[in-house]
C-alpha cells in the first residue's frame, strides 16, 4: 500500500472526526449519469404554482386548488416576477411531475442548485429534507416517497430571511429580497448501486512533465444486499482518443453503505491546463455491478498544479499575475437568478477584455459559470457566502449548518474544476476567530491543493494564518508596501469604479473615461510588485435591478460593463492596461523596416503562439515573434517606405484567437512639408463699426458682433444673422462632489440634477473696448464669489477669436474642473474632436476615442442614473439624459481640435492638447461648452486615493489663467 493512499485515508478519517458524522453524510452531490439510450436527468424548470402567503398545511396536499396560487417561472426570484412576500414568512411553491417509465428500479434524487435562503422540501405530502443556504446546492433521495404510479408532487416552502441571509447580507446588498428557487432544479436517476462521488486532482513530477491523477470515488449501495463492483477509469483527450484506461475492482459494496476509495494513476506527458491554454480531458468512470454495466459518469478535468512559494503563486511552475474583476450574478430583469447562457457570455466578455481571473463576490457561483471558466480559460477565486457576517448573529447550535456546511458544500461541489484557483472564506467580515478559523481549517483538510484567503480591508484580517493575504483598496502605495511581503497579497477589490458620486456622473460620463488614467497607473505598479499576486477590479458588472414596476434598485453602476452587458468606457481601459502584450515604437522607418519593442506579459505563452497582424496602407503581414513569458525583445516589420500620413495598425491575437490588443502607430516616417501662411487682404476683411449709446456693432461680411454695456453687459456673435455666441463667457470653478445621496440606488432621491453651476454671483465691474480695422478687443473686469479678475476677447474680422483670462481665487476650492463656459446657439448640436489620449487606439464607439463626432440627442428615451430600464438597442455612448448623449456631454480631455457645428455654421477650438472640453444642452436648448484649463478624475470615494494624485487644489490667492483660440466659419 502506497504512502499516498495511507495519507489519503488518514485525511479522510480526520475530516470525518472534525466534520461530525452528519457532515459528510449528505455533503456530496451525486455526479450526473451520462445519457445513453435513456436520459437520466429531468429538468424541473418551467411554470410552477406560487403563493406568497400559502394556507397552513398546503405542503401536506398533493395539489393546491386555491385560486390564490399563481404561475411563477422556476428558476427565478419571486420579487422579479411581481410577488411580494412578508418578511420572515414562508412562501409556497408547488408542482407535479411524472417519473419516466424508463427510470423504474432506479434511485431518484432531487437536486437543487440554489434555493434562497431556507427551504423545506415535501414530496407527496411528506418532508424530504430541509436546507439552509441560498447559493449552495443540495440533494435528497426521494425514491421511497414516490407513489406506486411514479407521481411526484412537490411542495417547497421557501423563506428569504434567516441565518443564511443574515450572514451574507445578500438581500440588503441587492436592495430586494432574493427569495425563490433561483438556480436549476432537476431529478436524477441513479442505479441502486451508484457512484455518489467522483473527484479528481492532479500533481506533476519535479520536471512538470508527467502527472499523477489523484482520484476519489465513493460507491453507494442503496440496496439490501451486498454487491461486487468494479470501475473502469478512462481519460479521453479533446480528439476523443483514450490516453489512459484502468479497470479497478472495488471492495465488496455492503448493503446500505457508502464506501470511498482513493487512487493515483500515472499519466505521461499530459497537456497542461492554464488560463491561456484551457486544455481539458474527459475523465470517465464506468461502474459495473455483478459483471453488468450499471452507470457511466464523466467530468471535465485539467492537469494543473498550484503552489505558493514565498510571496508568489505558481501554476505548473510558472509565476502568475492575476488580472481580474469581481463578478456578481446579475441580470437586470431576473435579479441574481441567471441563465446558463449568460454565464458563458460573461466569461467570454471578460476573456476578451484580457481578464484572466474572476472573483465570485460574495457567494459561490453557478455550476455553469465554473464550467465556462474551465473551457474558456479563466482562473477563479470562489468565495463562501458570507459578507459582513458579524452583522448576523449565528447561535452556536446553527454554526454547523450556516457556516461549516455552506463552506464545505462549496468546496465539495467545485474542487475538481481546474479553473478554481483560490478559496475565499468570505468577504469583509470580522470575527475571523469565532466564525471562520474553523471553516478555513476544514477547507484545508477537504482540499489541500489550493490556497485560501479571507477578503478584507487589511491583510491581517485572518491573523496571518492563510496562504494568501488580502487587502481591499490599498491605494497607489499598496504595491510598494507589499512587494516584499512574506506571503502573496491579492487586492481582490481595487480601483473601485465611479458609482457613488452620482451628481458628477449625471453631469459628466467622461469621468468613466478619466478613471482609466488612475487604473492604468495602479496596474503598472501592481505588475511590477513581486509580492502582489494581482487584483480584481470592483466591479465587473453594474449591480442594478429593474423591478416589475420599473423601480430601479441595487448598489451601483460600478461595472466595466452595464447590467445589459454593453461595454462601458472603463472596459477598454481595463483591456489595454491588462494587455499581456505591450508594444512601443523605437524609431522611424529605416532602410526597409520599422522596429518595435515588445514585452510579453503572459504567464504561460510564448509570443510565437500569437499572431501579430499588421497593415500599413496597402501593405500587410503576419508576425509570430518568439519571445518567452516575462521577456522583452524587438520585432521588425519589413515594408516599403510609406507616405508620411500613413499609419501602421497592429492587431495581436492569442492562441485562443482572442484579439488581446490593438495599436495604431503614426509618424512611421516624419512629416515634411512647407508651412504656408494664409494672407488676409481687401477691405471686406476689415470690421466696420457702428457705435450708438451703449451698443457697439462690428460687421465684416456675414459676421457681426454686438457689444452691449447695459443690463450688466453682453457679447453676441452672429454669422449670416444667426446668433452663434450668446453672452460673455462665464467662469466655472466646479468643486469635487463625492455625494450621490447614499450608496444604494434607493437613496434619498433617484434622479440627480446636473452638478454644473458656474461660479456664483457674477458682477461685471468694467468693460473696455478697442476698435481696430481687423480686431475688436474687449476687456472685462469682473468678480465672482470664488474669484476675481479679467477676460480679454480679441475678435478678428476673419472669424478668429482669442479669449484670454486671468483670475485670482478668493477662497479655497478643490476643483473637479475649471475654465470658461460659452453659451452657443441651439443648433450647434453636433460635435467633432481630435485629442491626445491615454492609448493610441480606441474603439469607434468609445467616448474617449482620439477623434470622432457626436450628436447632442437621439430618439432613445432618457436614462436614469442606472441606465436604461429596458434592454437598449444602442451602444452605451448613445444613452442620454436632458444634458445630451453620454458621448456628447462627456469631457474630452487633451483637446487638439474641437468643433461644434450645424448644417451651416461651425465654431472650432484649436489647442496644443492642454485644454479639455465638455459640452451640454441647457434647459433653454442652448448648447454650452466648457473650455477647461484643468480637469481631473472626479470624487468617487473608493477611488479617491488614486484620483488624489491628479488633483490640484486651489487656495485663496491661487491664479488660474489660460488662452483659448476659436474660429467661426
Amino acid at each position: 500500500m502506497s504512502l499516498k493512499f495511507i495519507f489519503s485515508v488518514v485525511l479522510l478519517c480526520c475530516a470525518q472526526l472534525i466534520y461530525g458524522a452528519d457532515t459528510l453524510k449528505n455533503r456530496t452531490i451525486s455526479p450526473l449519469p451520462k445519457a445513453g439510450a435513456v436520459v437520466w436527468t429531468k429538468s424541473l424548470a418551467g411554470n410552477w404554482l406560487f403563493n406568497p402567503a400559502p394556507e397552513p398545511g398546503f405542503e401536506k396536499t398533493t395539489s393546491p386548488k386555491d385560486p390564490s396560487w399563481k404561475p411563477i417561472k422556476v428558476p427565478g426570484e419571486w420579487v422579479m416576477q411581481g410577488f411580494k412576500v412578508a418578511k420572515h414568512t414562508w412562501a409556497g411553491y408547488a408542482s407535479e411531475w411524472v417519473i419516466p417509465n424508463e427510470w423504474a428500479g432506479k434511485r431518484i434524487k432531487l437536486r437543487c442548485d440554489g434555493i434562497y435562503s431556507e427551504a423545506q422540501v415535501y414530496v407527496n405530502g411528506r418532508l424530504a429534507t430541509t436546507h439552509i443556504g441560498g447559493f449552495t446546492p443540495f440533494e435528497v433521495d426521494v425514491t421511497d416517497l414516490l407513489t406506486k404510479d411514479s407521481k411526484l408532487s412537490l411542495a417547497i416552502k421557501v423563506k428569504n430571511e434567516g441565518f443564511a441571509d443574515s450572514v451574507l447580507a445578500a438581500s440588503s446588498y441587492a436592495v430586494h429580497a432574493l427569495g425563490g428557487i433561483t438556480r436549476k432544479i432537476q431529478l436524477v436517476a441513479l442505479s441502486p448501486v451508484n457512484i455518489s462521488e467522483f473527484q479528481a486532482d492532479t500533481k506533476f513530477d519535479k520536471n512538470y512533465d508527467n502527472a499523477t491523477l489523484n482520484t476519489k470515488i465513493t460507491l453507494k449501495n442503496e440496496t439490501k444486499i451486498a454487491a461486487e463492483a468494479s470501475v473502469l477509469f478512462e481519460l479521453i483527450d479533446n480528439k476523443t482518443h483514450t490516453v489512459f484506461s484502468k479497470q479497478v475492482l472495488l471492495n465488496k459494496a455492503d448493503r446500505a453503505s457508502a464506501t470511498s476509495s482513493s487512487y493515483q494513476f500515472d499519466i505521461p506527458h499530459p497537456l497542461k491546463w492554464d488560463s491561456e491554454h484551457p486544455n481539458l480531458y474527459t475523465y470517465r468512470a464506468t461502474l459495473s455491478v455483478n459483471g453488468k454495466v450499471e452507470e457511466v459518469t464523466e467530468r471535465k478535468i485539467g492537469f494543473r498544479q498550484i503552489e505558493v512559494r514565498g510571496n508568489q503563486v505558481f501554476v505548473n511552475n510558472n509565476p502568475i499575475k492575476l488580472r481580474g474583476v469581481c463578478h456578481h450574478d446579475i441580470m437586470p430583469l431576473r435579479g441574481r437568478s441567471v441563465t446558463a447562457e449568460q454565464c458563458i457570455e460573461d466569461v467570454k466578455i471578460f476573456a476578451h477584455g484580457n481578464v484572466n481571473y474572476l472573483r465570485t463576490s460574495h457567494y459561490p457561483p453557478t455550476e455553469e459559470l465554473v464550467k465556462a471558466c474551465d473551457s474558456l480559460g479563466m482562473f477563479l477565486e470562489v468565495e463562501a457566502p458570507f459578507c459582513w457576517a458579524e452583522r448576523g448573529l449565528v447561535p452556536p447550535e446553527y454554526y454547523q449548518q450556516v457556516l461549516v456546511n455552506q463552506t464545505l458544500d462549496m468546496v465539495e461541489f467545485f474542487k475538481s474544476h481546474p479553473s478554481v484557483l483560490i478559496w475565499s472564506m468570505g468577504n469583509e467580515s470580522k470575527k475571523f476567530a469565532e466564525y471562520f478559523k474553523k471553516t478555513a481549517e476544514l477547507v484545508k483538510l477537504a482540499d489541500p491543493s489550493r490556497p485560501r484567503n479571507f477578503s478584507q480591508y487589511e491583510p491581517m484580517g485572518d491573523n496571518g494564518e492563510l496562504e494568501i493575504g488580502n487587502h481591499h483598496y490599498p491605494g497607489p502605495e499598496g504595491p510598494e508596501k507589499y512587494k516584499n511581503a512574506i506571503r502573496p497579497i491579492v487586492f481582490d477589490e481595487y480601483c473601485h469604479l465611479n458609482a457613488y458620486n452620482r451628481y458628477e456622473l449625471t453631469t459628466d460620463p467622461g469621468l468613466r473615461d478619466a478613471w482609466g488614467i488612475g487604473m492604468a497607473d495602479m496596474w503598472e505598479r501592481m505588475y511590477a510588485s513581486r509580492g502582489v499576486l494581482g487584483g480584481a477590479l470592483w466591479a465587473g458588472i453594474d449591480d442594478t435591478f429593474i423591478l416589475p414596476d420599473s423601480t430601479v434598485v441595487g448598489f451601483g453602476s460600478w461595472g466595466v460593463i452595464d447590467a445589459w452587458r454593453r461595454l462601458k468606457p472603463e472596459y477598454w481601459h481595463m483591456k489595454k492596461a491588462y494587455s499581456p502584450v505591450k508594444i512601443k515604437p523605437c524609431g522611424n522607418w529605416d532602410n526597409g523596416y520599422v522596429k518595435y519593442v515588445v514585452e510579453n506579459r503572459h504567464s504561460f505563452s510564448n509570443l510565437n503562439e500569437c499572431e501579430f497582424k499588421w497593415t500599413l496602407g496597402t501593405q500587410s503581414g503576419v508576425l509570430k515573434p518568439s519571445i518567452a513569458p516575462g521577456k522583452t525583445d524587438t520585432i521588425k516589420i519589413f515594408c516599403t517606405k510609406p507616405n508620411a500620413n500613413e499609419k501602421l495598425k497592429l492587431e495581436v491575437y492569442d492562441a485562443r484567437q482572442i484579439m488581446i490588443d490593438e495599436y495604431i502607430f503614426e509618424n512611421i516616417v516624419p512629416a515634411f512639408a512647407q508651412k504656408s501662411i494664409k494672407q488676409v487682404t481687401g477691405e471686406k476683411a476689415n470690421w466696420s463699426y457702428t457705435i450708438k449709446n451703449d451698443l457697439v456693432r462690428a460687421a465684416a461680411g456675414n459676421k457681426q458682433v454686438l457689444l452691449n454695456s447695459t443690463n450688466a453687459g453682453s457679447l453676441q456673435v452672429f454669422v449670416a444673422q444667426k446668433k452663434i455666441i450668446d453672452g460673455f463667457a462665464q467662469l466655472m470653478i466646479l468643486p469635487l462632489n463625492p455625494t450621490g445621496d447614499g450608496v444604494q440606488m434607493t437613496g434619498k432621491r433617484k434622479e440627480f440634477l446636473p452638478y454644473n453651476s458656474t461660479a456664483a454671483n457674477h458682477v461685471i465691474k468694467k468693460i473696455e473696448y478697442q476698435t481696430q480695422p481687423r480686431v475688436l478687443t474687449i476687456q472685462v473686469w469682473d468678480s465672482y464669489d470664488e474669484a476675481a479678475g479679467t477676460t480679454i476677447y480679441r475678435l478678428n474680422s476673419n472669424g478668429k477669436i482669442e479669449v484670454e483670462y486671468h483670475y485670482t481665487l478668493t477662497r479655497d476650492i478643490n476643483p473637479r474642473q475649471w475654465g470658461l463656459v460659452l453659451k452657443l446657439a441651439p443648433d450647434l448640436s453636433n460635435m467633432s474632436w481630435v485629442r491626445n489620449g491615454l492609448w493610441n487606439y480606441y474603439p469607434a464607439d468609445h467616448i474617449g476615442r482620439l477623434s470622432g463626432t457626436a450628436k447632442v440627442a437621439n430618439t432613445q428615451h432618457f436614462s436614469g442614473p442606472a441606465g436604461p430600464i429596458r434592454k437598449p438597442g444602442v451602444v452605451w455612448a448613445e444613452d442620454q439624459n436632458s444634458l445630451g448623449t453620454n458621448d456628447f456631454r462627456s469631457t474630452k480631455m487633451n483637446i487638439k481640435e474641437l468643433a461644434l457645428f450645424s448644417s451651416s455654421t461651425k465654431l472650432t477650438l484649436t489647442s496644443d492638447g492642454s485644454l479639455h472640453s465638455r459640452c451640454w444642452r441647457d434647459t433653454d436648448k442652448s448648447i454650452h461648452v466648457l473650455l477647461a484649463g484643468y480637469s481631473n478624475l472626479g470624487a468617487e470615494s473608493f477611488f479617491h486615493t488614486h484620483a488624489l494624485k491628479f488633483e490640484t487644489p486651489l487656495h485663496a490667492g491661487s491664479i488660474i489663467q489660460n488662452k483659448i483660440s476659436l474660429e467661426i466659419e
